[in-house]
C-alpha cells in the first residue's frame, strides 16, 4: 500500500488519482452506450459535469456532518491548539512553531503540552483534496442534481439513469482500490490469512497505536496469566516506533469485489434483460446497498456510527434505498406489464 503513485518528478495521490481514472472509465462506457438507448452523447457529458461537481459537494458535506470530524473542524478554525498534538521524534517537547515546522509535525507549538498542532484553517471542511469522502453524500446529491438537470434538458430520464447503473459500479471500483493504497475505510483486527497491515502514519496505524495505548492501561487491573490478560497484552503491543498496523480486514477490497460484481450483473442487464427504462439503474442502487450494508460490519473506520453504534451511516442510507429500489422495480415492472398487453 502507497498513499501516492511517484511518476517521474511528480507524486500522485493514489486515492484521487484512481478515483478519477475510475471517472473517466465509467464516463467513457455510459458514452459509448448512450446511442443505443436514443441518449445524445453531449448532453450526457453535461450531465457528468454535473454529477461530478455536485458529486464531490455531498460526499464532502456528509463526511463533515456525520463522520464524526465535526468538532476537529470546528477547533481547526477557532482553537487548533485543542485537536490532538503530535509529539516530536524521541518525545521531545516543541520549545517554538519554528521546530514544529521543520520536522513537518505541524504549524503550532503547544506552550504547556509541548505537542504541534495544525495551523488555524476555517476553509479546511471545503479541502476535499485533504481526503474525506463519503459515497451516498456524492450518490445522493449527484442524483438530485442530475434529475433535476436532466428534465431540464429534456433528456429520458430513466434511460440516463440505466447508463450510470453500471458506470457508477465501474467507477466504484477503481474508488475502493484507492481507498486500498490510501489506506483509508480499513476493517476491524483480525488474524486470518488474508489479513493486511498498514504502514506507519496511516489511519488505521493512529487508530491502532491510540487503542494500545488505552488497552496497555487496561491490563494493569486484570491477573496476569488469565484469558483476558494474555489476549489483551498480546494486542497491546504496538508501540508508537512500530512499522505498521494491526492486522485486518480488507474492507476496501472486499468492497471492491462486490462493486466487481455488481458492475458485471448491471452491465449484463443493461446489453441482455433491460425490459423497462430505469431497470438496470434500481438493480445498482438494491446491489450496492445490500453489498454495502453488509462490508460495513467488517469495517473500523471513523464513518459515524447510530443507534448505539449498531449501525454505520452508510447502513442507516442503505436501508430505505433498498425498499426504494423494491418499489420502483415493482413499479416499472407493473407499467412494462400494461403497456405489453395494449
Amino acid at each position: 500500500m502507497t498513499p501516492s503513485f511517484d511518476i517521474g518528478p511528480m507524486d500522485f495521490p493514489a486515492y484521487f488519482t484512481l478515483l478519477t481514472v475510475g471517472f473517466m472509465a465509467a464516463i467513457w462506457l455510459a458514452w459509448r452506450e448512450a446511442p443505443g438507448v436514443g441518449v445524445d452523447q453531449n448532453a450526457l457529458l453535461d450531465t457528468a459535469l454535473v454529477a461530478l461537481v455536485m458529486g464531490i459537494l455531498g460526499a464532502r458535506g456528509l463526511h463533515v456532518l456525520v463522520d464524526g470530524y465535526l468538532q476537529d473542524y470546528i477547533h481547526l478554525c477557532l482553537d487548533p491548539l485543542a485537536l490532538e498534538g503530535r509529539a516530536l521524534p524521541h518525545g521531545w517537547k516543541c520549545p517554538t512553531d519554528f521546530v514544529c515546522q521543520i520536522w513537518e509535525r505541524g504549524a503550532l507549538c503547544h506552550p504547556e503540552t509541548g505537542l504541534c498542532h495544525p495551523a488555524r484553517d476555517c476553509l479546511r471542511p471545503l479541502k476535499f483534496w485533504y481526503g474525506g469522502l463519503t459515497y451516498y453524500g456524492g450518490f445522493l446529491s449527484a442524483f438530485a442534481a442530475c434529475l433535476w438537470f436532466v428534465r431540464r434538458r429534456r433528456m429520458p430520464v430513466w434511460r440516463v439513469a440505466d447508463l450510470t447503473g453500471f458506470a457508477i459500479a465501474l467507477g466504484l471500483v477503481f474508488g475502493r482500490l484507492g481507498c486500498f493504497f490510501a489506506g483509508c475505510c480499513f476493517g476491524k483486527t483480525w488474524s486470518g490469512s488474508l489479513a493486511v497491515a498498514f504502514p506507519r502514519g496511516g489511519p488505521a496505524w493512529r487508530q491502532h497505536v491510540d487503542q494500545s495505548q488505552m488497552l496497555q492501561h487496561f491490563t494493569r487491573d486484570l491477573a496476569p496469566g488469565s484469558t483476558w490478560w494474555n489476549e489483551i497484552a498480546a494486542l497491546a503491543h504496538l508501540p508508537k516506533s512500530a512499522a505498521a498496523s494491526w492486522p485486518v480486514h480488507a474492507t476496501q477490497l472486499y468492497e471492491m469485489l462486490v462493486n466487481v460484481f455488481v458492475f458485471a450483473a448491471c452491465y449484463w442487464l443493461f446489453k441482455k434483460r433491460r425490459s423497462y427504462d430505469g431497470k438496470v439503474f434500481w438493480w445498482f442502487v438494491l446491489l450496492y446497498s445490500v453489498g454495502r450494508f453488509i462490508t460495513e460490519a467488517w469495517r473500523n473506520d471513523e464513518r459515524g456510527l447510530w443507534f448505539g453504534e449498531a449501525l454505520s451511516t452508510s447502513q442507516l442510507i442503505g436501508i430505505p434505498l433498498v425498499l426504494l429500489a423494491l418499489f420502483m422495480m415493482w413499479r416499472g415492472r407493473r407499467a412494462a406489464g400494461a403497456e405489453s398487453s395494449r
